[in-house]
Order: structure tokens, then C-alpha cells, then sequence
């Protein structure tokens, strides 16, 4: 079963959070900019990361790539949200609470789900020694 270690769970709410950011920085109209298409491409990596469950190390390097996605779209859009005019986020100009809520939220589901990868790659590592 895929969804029986709980980073599996982690990956597919970042995932889900990671598609929300996309479907509210999008808004109406269709705009292509380098925050949409990395973040698309951390939610992908993070769906991506359930199906290794079989093989922890290629997981563990999916989680931390999906947590250096997550980071730096985070940061991407925190630079734009300073370039603004005004200085505060303003919904008029695309960005809203929520959508960096949101970002943030699948950065801290990332984070857990490579802890949870670590530890259940130091539990086998420490399985195997014992044979």
C-alpha cells in the first residue's frame, strides 16, 4: 500500500497545497511567470515522491528537491510582494494572504515529509546491520 508511511501523506498534501498556491497566483487570466512554473514543478516532484515509496533514497533526494522548489518560489514571490507599490499585499496586484499561506504551509509539509524519509531511511539502514 502506498499511503501506509505517513510522508506518503505529507508528499500529497504539498502537492495539493502547491496546486492551491497555483490555481490563486493564477487567478483569472493565464500567466506563465517563473513563481507559477516552479511551483508547478514542486507540486509534480512531490507527486512524483509517493510512488518511490519503494526506494528511500531516490525519495529522500525527491523531498529535498521539493523543499528547495517550495523555498524558492517562497522567496521569489516575498521579493515581488517588496517590489509592489504601496508595500502592502494588495489583491488588486495578484498576491493574496491565503496563496502565501498556502506556500508556506507545503514548505513545513516538505519539510516533514523528508524528516519522515530520514528516519525511516536510518530505521532500514539500522535493520539491515542487525542480519
Amino acid at each position: 500500500m502506498i499511503i501506509q508511511r505517513p510522508q506518503n501523506l505529507y508528499f500529497l498534501l504539498c502537492a495539493g497545497l502547491c496546486a492551491a498556491a497555483v490555481i490563486r497566483f493564477m487567478g483569472q487570466e493565464v500567466v506563465w511567470s517563473m513563481e507559477v512554473l516552479l511551483t508547478i514543478a514542486a507540486a509534480v516532484v512531490a507527486f512524483v515522491a509517493i510512488f518511490f515509496f519503494k526506494r528511500l533514497p531516490v525519495q529522500a533526494f525527491l523531498a529535498s528537491a521539493v523543499q528547495v522548489l517550495v523555498a524558492i518560489v517562497y522567496v521569489l514571490i516575498i521579493y515581488d510582494l517588496f517590489n509592489l507599490s504601496g508595500g502592502e499585499i494588495s489583491p488588486e496586484k495578484g498576491i493574496e494572504w491565503w496563496g502565501l499561506l498556502s506556500l508556506f504551509l507545503a514548505l513545513v509539509m516538505a519539510v516533514v515529509a523528508r524528516r519522515g524519509v530520514k528516519k525511516d531511511l536510518s530505521l532500514v539502514k539500522s535493520a539491515g546491520r542487525l542480519r
